[in-house]
Order: structure tokens, then C-alpha cells, then sequence
């Protein structure tokens, strides 16, 4: 039992020492100065010290595949605990955004999450670390387990996954079969020529929306996945 707890510690350490600094940094977006961004900090990695001592499982209903979200979604939800407690250590952006209500922003992408979490754990996982984090092949190589040469390919690999996961939302709302066959044809074959369905988009306005997004979707992941998994996100502020 003692050697068990020892190493659940041990685990611990190697988490904080890989997500310390981010979720620190997120902890800045949420409250007003390095003391109460180091208080939620050590309240988030304290309850996570908590949860691995206890034996109790990592896996969470949100965000399964991948810690760091789950490790924000925590800082963002001790931020919104403050709020019924110390409303002043809330940053004022922060602040406004719990006052309107915390609410996601649906006029986003509002079934990018769901493709996201239809993917497997160490997909999800390469996908919010090479996309939205920007870390470099060698840091999402330690963290996902991958060789460090084989994350680029790994990468492509996910967003591909991605974008078949998002096109099969699309199509299972698609009554029409001539709806369905455009977009299956011209996202599941990238070799397919767009012209192809040129006539049917420009007929169907449905379709050619969901052309558009799918086509602009690895512009927009880096934008729109983080606030669709957490809310609250600032983007270049917290990289």
C-alpha cells in the first residue's frame, strides 16, 4: 500500500511539472494578479494530489482524452467559485463574462466539441496540444507517448479524424440523399475535385454552408475548439 501511494505521489509530480506552468497561466486569464493565480493554482493541483492519493479516476465525462483541458475546466470553474465569495479577485474580463452568465459562445461551431470528444483519447490528445497549445513535436511527444518523429504524421493523422468526425455529424442531419453523397464525396476523398458538387452547392445553400465550415475547419480548430471545451478563453493571452 505504501509503495502504491508512493508512486500515485510520484505520478503527481510528473504531472505538475508538465502542466504547472499552463494551468498557472490560465489561472491569470481567470483572476486579478500572480497571488490569486498561484492560489487557484495550487487549489487545482491540490484537489488533483486528492484524486490520485484516493485511487479515484482521472476520467472525466468532459474532455476524457486529454488532462489539460480537464486541468483548465478546474481553474475556470474555482475562478467561478470565487465569484459568490471574492468578486474583486475576478480579472475584469473574467468578471463580465461570469456576471453575463459564463455562457458558451453558440454562435461558434457548436458541434466542434462533439466531433472532439467522438475521437479517441490520444487523438484528442495530439490535436489540443499541437493545435491549440503550440507545443513542439518533442513536448507532445512526452506527452502523449508518441516517438518524437512520428508526431507530424500522427498530427495530420488527427486532423483528418477530426474532419471526418465533423463531416459525419453533417450527415447524420442530411434527409436528402443527394445532400448526403455531395458532402461525403467531397470531404471523405481528398482527391476529389470540388467542381464536382459545384452545381448541388450552389443550389443548396445547407450544403454549401456545411462545405464552408468543413473546408475552413484547421483554420478554425485553433480558434474555436478551446472555447467551445471551456467557455472562457483568451486565445493569445494565455499562449
Amino acid at each position: 500500500m505504501i509503495a502504491l501511494r508512493k508512486g500515485r505521489i510520484e505520478f503527481f509530480r510528473h504531472l505538475y511539472r508538465r502542466h504547472y506552468a499552463a494551468v498557472q497561466a490560465y489561472a491569470s486569464q481567470c483572476v486579478r494578479g500572480p497571488l490569486h493565480a498561484q492560489e487557484v493554482t495550487s487549489d487545482v493541483f491540490a484537489h488533483l494530489l486528492q484524486q490520485l492519493v484516493s485511487g479515484e479516476s482521472l476520467i472525466e465525462r468532459r474532455h476524457p482524452g486529454c488532462l489539460r483541458p480537464q486541468l483548465l475546466g478546474k481553474v475556470r470553474t474555482a475562478a467561478i467559485n470565487r465569484w459568490h465569495r471574492e468578486r474583486d479577485t475576478l480579472a475584469p474580463d473574467f468578471q463580465a463574462w461570469v456576471a453575463a452568465g459564463s455562457r458558451w459562445p453558440w454562435g461558434e461551431d457548436g458541434q466542434l466539441a462533439l466531433a472532439y470528444e467522438r475521437l479517441p483519447a490520444t487523438t484528442q490528445c495530439l490535436l489540443w496540444h499541437s493545435v491549440v497549445e503550440r507545443d513542439d513535436p518533442a513536448f507532445t511527444a512526452r506527452i502523449t507517448g508518441l516517438d518524437h518523429h512520428a508526431v507530424p504524421a500522427a498530427c495530420d493523422q488527427a486532423m483528418t479524424a477530426l474532419r471526418q468526425a465533423r463531416a459525419d455529424l453533417y450527415l447524420e442531419r442530411l434527409e436528402r440523399a443527394d445532400c448526403r453523397d455531395v458532402i461525403e464525396r467531397l470531404t471523405r476523398r481528398p482527391e476529389a475535385d470540388p467542381a464536382e458538387g459545384w452545381g448541388h452547392l450552389s443550389a443548396c445553400p445547407a450544403c454549401a454552408a456545411v462545405y464552408k465550415d468543413l473546408s475552413q475547419l484547421d483554420e478554425q480548430l485553433e480558434a474555436q475548439l478551446p472555447v467551445r471545451l471551456l467557455g472562457w478563453w483568451t486565445g493569445q493571452r494565455y499562449l
